[in-house]
């Protein structure tokens, strides 16, 4: 019933691999939560051993068959099974003179991946492919009958000694020693997370990073994960991090240290700007690429590459888009944009969208963009939108005057503060 209720509540899914077919392999063991069930003619990678290992530490069921000759047992590449064994792993041997050429493993009993990779290094570098089959019943159901067969078939004395051994140590409390055994094989105390991010097709040769935690939710630790190896790199762990998404060949990465975000290269294994800010912000619009940055309880901006941009003197940043940023200084407003301070943090108010009145010095005006479209000599400036036609009417020394326009009709009309009402500027502007 439970498969039943599986195969009910997820759609199935097929994924062929003709490349980096050790990682595609890693991916899946790394999300093991119940079982690991492993038939597979030889077997010599550690980097997927270890997560075997790791996997066992964390209390899940791993069974593995494999052939009894040479290369597995005693080749220069050989593993070590016997920590496999000792930290509570089920390992059947094929003794007989028959070969075993099988090359599959199913996972929580709703993965199956198959084809005709051999675990080993080598298989790395070979021309070969595999099959990942999710919740996908007829596949799942031949594998597991097929597993079933095999194990009868390979099961030793030995491994029932081994198997009442571990489940006595069980009985007797032993099962945080096992962990803490096999954990020396791994560079986890315990993986409570697994995910890969896959950056926007926009961005040129796609980059992808790979994250793992450690700890309890509240107080985890990151680690960015090799892309090979899916061992961490060395020497970082971080609280947090904030991803680069746009132009960013060179793989930097905001992570926070001990409470201080600094700018990390990846392949150099290197800050580029040591942790030093209390808070990093991304920009709100997608492709970001300018981050909001406070030091000492002030805020400037960097870019992804580590230029300072806008230096931290400023109580408020504001990061619009890569090439316009709103700052606050000492309660006045003002706008940066392409590499320059269009308007001085001088503006009491600071309206950029040609709608809403500005405010300089008690004086209001109009700007739209980077251009102030009414000067700031107005006492008052009221906006209304009727269908479609914006109009502006300002009042200088009691008088009245009015501007429009029209986007539709690119229409633009223009009435100076002479008049003592708004209805006689309404006539003037013939709107």
């Amino acid at each position: 019933m439970t498969h039943m209720r599986n195969f009910c509540n997820f759609v199935s899914m097929i994924e062929h691999y003709s490349s980096r077919i050790q990682n595609a392999i890693q991916r899946e063991l790394f999300k093991a939560t119940q079982s690991i069930k492993l038939a597979v003619a030889w077997f010599t990678n550690d980097l997927l051993f270890q997560p075997l290992l790791l996997k066992l530490a964390q209390g899940v069921s791993v069974e593995v068959i494999l052939n009894d000759d040479v290369i597995n047992r005693t080749g220069e590449n050989s593993l070590d099974f016997s920590v496999f064994v000792q930290n509570g792993g089920i390992l059947r041997w094929n003794s007989s003179d028959r070969l075993m050429h099988d090359k599959f493993c199913i996972i929580d009993d709703e993965i199956v991946i198959f084809g005709s990779y051999n675990w080993t290094f080598k298989a790395e570098f070979n021309e070969e492919s595999i099959t990942i089959a999710k919740n996908e019943r007829s596949t799942l159901d031949f594998y597991q009958k097929k597993f079933s067969k095999l194990s009868l078939r390979y099961s030793s004395e030995e491994q029932e000694i081994n198997q009442r051994q571990f489940s006595q140590e069980r009985a007797n409390g032993c099962e945080q020693e096992r962990s803490l055994q096999a954990s020396k094989f791994v560079p986890y105390h315990s993986l409570n997370f697994y995910d890969h991010l896959e950056l926007p097709t926009a961005v040129p040769d796609e980059i992808r990073y790979y994250f793992a935690w450690v700890g309890e939710w509240n107080y985890r630790k990151y680690y960015i994960l090799d892309e090979i190896s899916f061992l961490p790199i060395k020497g970082i762990q971080f609280e947090e991090y904030c991803l680069i998404k746009r132009d960013n060949q060179k793989r930097n990465i905001w992570i926070k240290v001990d409470g201080k975000w600094g700018l990390y290269n990846i392949p150099h294994s290197e800050f580029v700007i040591k942790p030093q800010y209390e808070s990093v912000s991304p920009g709100r619009y997608d492709q970001n690429t300018m981050f909001a940055v406070k030091k000492s309880g002030f805020m400037g901006v960097v870019d992804g590459n580590g230029r300072e941009c806008i230096p931290c003197v400023y109580s408020k940043a504001y990061v619009c888009t890569e090439s316009w940023i709103e700052l606050e200084k000492k309660g006045k407003k003002g706008i940066w944009s392409n590499g320059r301070m269009v308007f001085e943090c001088k503006y009491d108010e600071l309206w950029t969208d040609g709608e809403l009145p500005s405010k300089l010095n008690g004086k209001f005006g109009l700007v739209h963009g980077s251009k102030v479209i009414l000067p700031f000599e107005y006492d008052e400036i009221k906006y209304i939108e009727p269908f479609g036609i914006k109009i502006h009417y300002m009042r200088k020394n009691g008088k009245w005057g009015g501007h429009l326009t029209a986007d539709l009709h690119r229409k633009e009309k223009f009435v100076p503060c002479e008049y003592y009402s708004k209805d006689e500027v309404d006539k003037l502007l013939d709107w």
